[in-house]
């Protein structure tokens, strides 16, 4: 234990020397710097008129999925996918889509790169295709304001383009704009910024940089040309909604500031003060969404047959507890 004990230390030793790296730069030195990369503002939150008009208009619809894995190794193990659709005006009213998958399902054996991940980029992309059938199930059915999904947009851009494409066509057409809330941030544009002008010795993710930074009610804009969002056909921003510190971000598919400034009001509107952060209704959605591993195990272990569990699914790691 001493030698966990000491690798343990020394990583903590390493990133409390990052830490001070970002913290030793004083607000206004930068915001100073910040200031030349982007605007940062105050916001209100959408007034009750606003807000009566989003709902007239069929509220927001809201789109989250989930996936849970079971087995063994690659290719030995299935994947569930869940995706669900609603809308703030009918939160009881929802579209699902469900998709089991296995590699084992292929003619020709596949090379497993997931090794070093929790999902391999294949996954990631059934994830996402599953997320935009039920938007377009929702946006056909319902009628809605605005889309709100939960994650950058960007991902869809790169592991799904053609359905990325019809989605936004009929958005379009709907005149519906499509809004990604982002509570993991993993840019790095700021501090690549910052690195690069010697402010910082380290390069630092943007949520690093921006936690405790903005006040509640505060927006930052980055210049098109600092987002790397632009050339993607997309605007965003970085919000903090409450009394926490961390901030999320606010993709949305378009260039319309206007829209964009008003929607971000919308989600101002409808975050706890005292959450985490995130609008309610993303919160809502991720709970009927989320595949509960004791729920989903029971069910695979009454809906798969036991022959083919046994044959294909228990890994000799699991025998080991049986």
């Amino acid at each position: 234990m001493d030698a966990i004990r000491d690798s343990v230390a020394s990583l903590s030793r390493q990133m409390k020397a990052r830490t001070d790296d970002l913290f030793h730069l004083e607000n206004t030195e930068l915001w100073d710097f910040l200031q030349r990369l982007g605007r940062r503002q105050k916001i209100q939150t959408a007034d009750r008129k606003q807000l009566n008009a989003v709902k007239a208009a069929g509220g927001l619809y809201c789109v989250d999925a989930s996936y849970r894995r079971f087995g063994g190794a690659a290719p030995h193990y299935i994947e569930l996918y869940q995706g669900l659709g609603l809308s703030s005006a009918d939160a009881e009213n929802t579209v699902r889509k469900t998709a089991a998958h296995s590699p084992l399902l292929h003619d020709t054996p596949q090379t497993d790169f997931s090794f070093a991940e929790s999902r391999s980029k294949e996954a990631e992309a059934r994830l996402a295709a599953i997320e935009i059938e039920t938007a377009k199930e929702l946006v056909e059915k319902t009628r809605g304001y605005a889309l709100v999904m939960d994650g950058s947009l960007i991902r869809f851009q790169i592991l799904v383009p053609k359905p990325w494409e019809e989605l936004q066509s009929l958005c379009r057409k709907k005149h519906i704009p499509i809004i990604g809330v982002i509570e993991d941030i993993k840019t790095h544009s700021l501090g690549q910024a910052l690195a690069a002008a010697g402010k910082t010795k380290y390069t630092h993710y943007d949520r690093e940089i921006l936690a405790g930074r903005l006040a509640k009610g505060e927006i930052y804009i980055p210049n098109k040309e600092i987002s790397g969002k632009a050339e993607r056909g997309l605007s965003t921003l970085f919000a903090r909604f409450s009394t926490e510190p961390r901030v999320i971000g606010v993709d949305m598919d378009g260039e319309a500031e206007v829209e964009l400034l008003f929607l971000t009001q919308v989600l101002y509107a409808i975050t706890p003060v005292h959450g985490r952060g995130i609008p309610y209704l993303l919160d809502i959605i991720d709970k009927k969404a989320r595949l509960e591993d004791a729920r989903s195990a029971e069910m695979m272990k009454h809906s798969v047959d036991p022959d083919v569990w046994e044959a294909y699914f228990i890994s000799n790691r699991d025998r080991r507890k049986l």
